[in-house]
């Protein structure tokens, strides 16, 4: 009685994995172009887009010129923010870094009309159409 208890319960254990593990999908698309590589992370669940990260990394020649960019990112990032949008900007000696995150399940209606009806398939083709290399 034991070995059979252990023994569904493995099974409904595995079954609850595999199912969760089927409806969801992630898509990276990278891009590196004068200096600057792009990636952006999309997070689909159900084949519904659910979360969205753009990430830009490059490399200035100085590291005044670094704290430039992060200047002009972090002011390029403020008209991004708002519910549901996160955004950093870091530096580490010449390398800028900028981070921007879109989590739809907080963002009002109108914030995410725009996007929330993108398919894996969609982004995918977008994505590639703009350059991008896509897995």
């Amino acid at each position: 009685m034991k070995r059979k208890l252990i023994a569904l319960t493995a099974l409904l254990v595995t079954a609850v994995t595999l199912t969760g593990c089927g409806n969801t999908k992630t898509l990276t698309c990278t891009m590196t172009e004068d200096g600057v590589t792009e990636t952006h992370v999309y997070k689909f669940s159900k084949d519904k887009l659910t979360k969205m990260t753009y990430k830009e990394e490059m490399e200035a020649e100085s590291e005044e010129q670094a704290q430039e960019y992060k200047k002009l990112a972090e002011e390029s990032s403020e008209l991004l923010s708002g519910e549901g949008i996160t955004t950093k900007v870091d530096v580490k000696g010449k390398k800028v870094t900028s981070v921007m995150e879109a989590d739809l399940s907080k963002m009002d209606d109108d914030a995410k009309k725009n996007v929330e009806d993108t398919t894996y398939d969609e982004a995918k083709k977008e994505e590639e159409e703009d350059g991008f290399s896509c897995k």
